[in-house]
């Protein structure tokens, strides 16, 4: 299974509402920066990533939209390294 960045979000194009699916282009412009020593068992930090990719989710095709990369800020904390949840 290939696993990617995307982020499913509603926003309103051309007077209707649409569900978007948004992917990072190629090559993936970002960054990923951890603070949790390896040892503590958990991931926190913060990431930036540009999302140029838009697509209809509902029906996969592409988007004019948007005209530049979305850019994601956000952080993490304490968020287990082995997956599982507390």
């Amino acid at each position: 299974m290939i696993r990617e960045t995307q982020v499913t979000f509603e926003l309103k194009l051309q007077e209707r509402l649409r569900r978007v699916r948004c992917r990072p282009g190629d090559p993936v412009v970002g960054t990923f920066i951890t603070t949790a020593p390896p040892e503590s068992g958990e991931l926190s930090g913060s990431f930036d990533i540009e999302l140029a990719r838009c697509e209809d989710a509902d029906t996969g095709k592409p988007l004019n939209w948007p005209p530049k990369p979305l850019v994601i800020h956000g952080s993490f904390a304490r968020l287990p390294l082995d997956g599982e949840t507390k």
